[in-house]
C-alpha cells in the first residue's frame, strides 16, 4: 500500500489534534513548517474500484478557516462521524493556488457520542430486571400481612 495513503509515523515537531468532539476536531501546526500562507486540507477516503481493488481517495474539504494564531496555524473540522478513525493531510499552496508535497498527514479518532442513557450490557439488562422482579414479590408478599383487617 503506498505511503501516502497512510498519516506520518512520525509527525514534524509541534503537529497535533486538540479539541477532539464527537463530531469535530481541531488540527494545528506551527508556522515554522512552511514558508506558505494558504493551505489545502484533505480527508482521506477509502472505497472499493470495479475490479475490488482497495481505493485511496482525498477530498479537499471545502470552507475551512485556517487561522494563524501566533507562531501556529490552526483549522477545525466539523461534520465527522463519532467514533471513528480519519487521516487529514495538511498540504502548502503557492503563489498560484497549486498544492505542493504535503506537510504532514496526521491520524485521529474522533470519541463516541455522550449518551444520557448508560450503556447496560444484556446480562446488566437481565439482572435488573431479576431484582425488580423479585423486589415486586416482596413488597407484593409484605404487604398483606401488614394491612389491617
Amino acid at each position: 500500500m503506498p505511503r501516502d495513503w497512510f498519516g506520518d509515523r512520525f509527525l514534524p515537531a509541534g503537529v497535533q489534534v486538540t479539541g477532539l468532539q464527537p463530531t469535530a476536531a481541531t488540527i494545528e501546526w506551527p508556522t515554522s513548517l512552511s514558508a506558505a500562507s494558504q493551505f489545502r486540507v484533505d480527508l482521506r477516503q477509502f472505497s472499493f474500484a470495479e475490479n475490488h481493488t482497495l481505493v485511496a481517495t482525498w477530498l479537499e474539504l471545502d470552507g475551512l478557516d485556517i487561522k494563524q494564531q501566533g507562531s501556529r496555524y490552526t483549522v477545525s473540522i466539523r461534520d465527522l462521524q463519532p467514533a471513528q478513525p480519519w487521516t487529514v493531510r495538511v498540504r502548502p499552496l503557492d503563489a498560484s493556488g497549486t498544492p505542493d508535497e504535503r506537510l504532514f498527514a496526521i491520524d485521529f479518532k474522533t470519541p463516541p457520542k455522550s449518551s444520557y442513557v448508560p450503556h447496560v450490557s444484556p446480562l446488566g439488562g437481565l439482572f435488573a430486571v431479576l431484582a425488580l422482579l423479585l423486589g415486586w414479590q416482596a413488597v407484593a408478599r409484605w404487604r398483606p400481612r401488614n394491612e389491617p383487617r
